[in-house]
């Protein structure tokens, strides 16, 4: 199995590895909530998933929470991003919008960034989820 296609069984985990527990929080108010989930991720982090994947850190913006990610083996150069995108877009997406630890992220409509940086700091790609366009807000 080549890098990117282990990388992809991967973000099922990782979708939801910062801010799984959200689900406990009856917070009606989006931004209580994104703090909440920023405090809890970085509390955690730094993380290792796996042997590739390091959890770095959280943060938001207006309604817009981001992840941090670092494929600690990877070097920019050596990833496709076209093919990176193509391929873990449809995969985020679905585990942002599936899994029970992002169901109240999902309510409150909360777009998931999903950032990915090389071993050496460099950007691979930024993936949003925007959780408007879930089929439970749909």
């Amino acid at each position: 199995m080549n890098r990117l296609s282990k990388f992809s069984v991967l973000l099922f985990c990782l979708a939801a590895a910062g801010c799984q527990s959200t689900a406990k929080y009856d917070i009606k108010n989006t931004a209580k909530l994104l703090r909440a989930s920023v405090i809890e991720t970085n509390n955690a982090a730094p993380m290792m998933l796996d042997d590739e994947t390091r959890l770095n850190s959280a943060n938001a913006v207006g309604n817009k929470l981001n992840y941090l990610y670092t494929l600690v083996n990877t070097k920019v150069a050596d990833v496709d991003v076209r093919q990176f995108v193509k391929v873990v877009t449809s995969q985020l997406m679905e585990a942002t919008c599936l899994d029970n630890g992002m169901k109240t992220l999902v309510r409150h409509k909360v777009v998931v960034g999903y950032n990915y940086f090389d071993n050496e700091g460099n950007a691979i790609a930024t993936i949003d989820v925007d959780t408007a366009n879930c089929p439970a807000n749909q």
